[in-house]
Formats: structure tokens, sequence, C-alpha cells
């Protein structure tokens, strides 16, 4: 197996990278939504939600890498030839993913914007 995509396969770099980021996206997810379960102020819920915008900003730098591993070979091409309703869905998931790499952009303006960069940096 290569390490960059072929006509006929994903390489290793591309499959690596979505996994690593599957899992990362499911990390920075539980972060958010399980910080909830502890009290304002706590460290716990601090640190929570530095975890989540650390690792968001790590979703950033894995999408610019993946971006520019797509680059280096074409995606296999898909046989045989998926129906139109999934090619439209698989087209809509990937707009999805670009509105939450939007998402990860906003939230790092917001964190400077807020001045919250120096704490969550030193944590």
């Amino acid at each position: 197996m290569n390490w960059i995509n072929t006509e006929q396969r994903y390489g290793k770099l591309s499959i690596g990278l979505h996994w690593l980021m599957l899992i990362v996206l499911v990390i920075v997810y539980a972060c958010m939504e399980l910080h909830g379960y502890f009290p304002k102020g706590s460290a716990v819920r601090d640190g929570m939600k530095t975890w989540h915008y650390m690792l968001g900003l790590a979703v950033l730098v894995l999408v610019t890498f993946r971006l520019f591993t797509r680059s280096l070979g074409p995606p296999p091409g898909i046989t045989p030839k998926p129906p139109a309703w999934q090619q439209h869905l698989a087209r809509h998931a990937h707009r999805t993913l670009r509105f939450h790499v939007r998402h990860a952009d906003l939230g790092l303006v917001n964190i400077e914007r807020c001045g919250q960069v120096d704490s969550i940096l030193r944590a």
C-alpha cells in the first residue's frame, strides 16, 4: 500500500488522517457536551473548555494537512458508480464538514476577541 492516494486506493496517509480526525472530533464533542455536568468555575469544567479549544485548533491543523495531502494524489474512483442520491448525500456531508472547519475558525476568532488566548495557552 502506498503512502499517497492512487487511482485505485486511498493511501496510508489519507486513511490514518481520516481515523485520527474522527478520534479528535469525538473528543472535542465529548469535552463540550460533558463540561455541563460540572459546576461553573470549577477546574474540571474550565479544563474541558480549554481542551475543547485546543483540540479544535488541532482539527483545523489536521484539515489543512489533509487538504495538502489530497493535492498529492487524486481520490480513487468508486466502482461501480454509486446512485445519484448517494452522491448527493456525499456532497452534502462534505459541505457540512467544511461548515465545521469554518466553525473552528470562528472559535479561534472568538477566543482572540474575548482576550482568552493567554489563559488558554497557559493552561
